[in-house]
Order: structure tokens, then sequence, then C-alpha cells
């Protein structure tokens, strides 16, 4: 018989989107958007959350507040680099321990070592690397080390921004002054940032072809800016900018990582999913 005959129908809701019985694991898990997407996998019934980030206290404090909306869900954290590949060996023994094997992998790792907005002419290479290691590297070698654990038809999804596709329109920082995220330099985008978010979709491609014989699926969720109570200046240009009008809230993605986790997007691979409010449209 046909293995496209031998698929499971998919009509219901609960069919294309239900998380029931798999295990998920989110690296930089102590990052805001990772909690988002965190509460709608619980809310999706996923059987085990993994939250994995090299802040220990920090994804902790995560999982913690997790386990409060959710009593009783399987939810742990783990402190590792994803860029470190004894610390990843270990993460790996950790995780066959509690769960055996995974069905899903998101890798939302944000680096912002010191200086990260420093502009460009003054930009120096330590900080380069940090973040380049942290965004983009760690999301390879986190691959390569957690493949042996990942199950048949898994989803692994790659946090790529539309920084990765289209250049920043550097007006829209013109004038601010600020930075909420601290530190001496105001908003702005660092050339890294989007070098980095760039090579997660050209990592996804090559991910998406050399895992098709396993039957696991990587693809790309392309977000556009979140509304994090920036700079006014920068909020109003931001949204001049975009067709739709507004920045986005953190639970504007958690349907799109919920399509992509789920058996929802099953023959999509490869590809990218970008949630911008028509930003890159124009």
């Amino acid at each position: 018989m046909k293995k496209e005959l031998r698929l499971k129908e998919l009509v219901a809701p609960d069919d294309c989107f239900s998380l029931k019985g798999k295990n998920v694991v989110i690296f930089g898990g102590a990052g805001k958007m990772a909690a988002s997407f965190s509460r709608t996998l619980l809310a999706s019934q996923c059987k085990n959350l993994i939250l994995v980030d090299q802040n220990g206290p920090n994804v902790r404090k995560v999982a913690a507040g997790l386990l409060k909306e959710f009593p009783g869900a399987a939810i742990s954290a783990q402190s590792c680099r994803a860029d470190d590949e004894i610390e990843l060996r270990r993460l790996v023994r950790s995780i066959k321990q509690k769960a055996g094997a995974i069905d899903v992998l998101i890798y939302a790792v944000m680096s912002k070592p010191k200086d990260y907005y420093a502009p460009l002419p003054d930009y120096r290479q330590k900080t380069w690397d940090e973040s380049l290691s942290g965004n983009l590297s760690g999301a390879f070698f986190a691959t390569q080390q957690l493949i042996p654990i990942m199950k048949t038809s898994g989803s692994i999804i790659y946090i790529s921004s539309t920084y990765g596709i289209v250049s920043p329109d550097f007006r829209i920082y013109k004038k601010v002054r600020s930075n909420i995220y601290g530190g001496k330099y105001p908003l702005t985008l660092p050339a890294v940032y989007a070098a980095s978010k760039a090579g997660l979709i050209g990592l996804t491609r090559y991910m998406a072809v050399y895992l098709a014989e396993k039957d696991i699926r990587v693809n790309a969720l392309v977000p556009g800016g979140v509304y994090d109570h920036q700079d006014e200046n920068f909020y109003r240009e931001y949204v001049k900018r975009t067709p739709l009008r507004r920045m986005a809230a953190w639970t504007d993605y958690n349907g799109p990582i919920l399509f992509l986790a789920s058996d929802a997007s099953r023959y999509m691979t490869g590809q990218l999913l970008v949630v911008d409010g028509g930003f890159s449209a124009w």
C-alpha cells in the first residue's frame, strides 16, 4: 500500500492540532517568546515540555510559573549552552531519562552579549562571535546532538526574523534615544542579528533535505516585531511601516508555532512561515 494511503486523515481540529503524547524541547526557554509558546503547547496537551536555556535560574522561574498555570503538567527546566558540545551531550542524556525521545524541537535562542547594540563602526569581533554562536551555531549543534533521539515524523522549528529576509529600515531607529533592554546604546538592529537570522533560513533548508529520509520536518517561523514597551519613537515608526498598523503581541505567534509543531503542517518542510503584519510585503 502506498505510504500516502496509510496516513491518518486530518479532518477535525484535534486531528490537526493536538500534541497529545508528544514531547517538546524549547531552546531559549527563559525568553518571553518561549514562555508564550509554552502555554499553547501545554494547552494542546503535549506530554512533556522541556525548557532549555543557558540561564538556569531564569528558565527555572519560567517553568515554575507555567506549573502554576498548568498544575500537574510535566514541565522541566534544563541549564545548557546550545553551542557547548559537552553540555549538549549531558542534556541529551537527561532528556532520554525523562522523556525517552522527542517529537518537537524549537530553537528560539536570542543571544545578546555585552555591547550587542553598539553602532556598526564600533562593533567588536568578540560581540559578533558570541552572538553568532548563540543565535546560529547553537541551532546547528543542538540539532546535531538531538537528532538521534528525535522520533520519526518529528518537527524542528527555527525562530528566524523578518530581518532575515529583508533589510531593516534604519529610519525606524533614527530618533530612538533609549533601550528597554539595557546597556549604554540606544535600541537599533545590529548586523549580526540579520546575519544570524538569515543563516537560520539557510540551515532550515539544508536540514529539511538532510532529514527528509528520516521523516523529520524542518521549518522556520519568521516573526515580525513584538510590542515590548519600546521607545515611543521606535513604536510610532515601526507601526507606520507595517500594513496592519500595529506590532505583534506575544501570543500572535502561538497559533503559527502550534501549526508547525503539529500534524497540521505534516506535508510542509524547508519552508518559511512569515507572520509579520505585512512588514515584508512592501
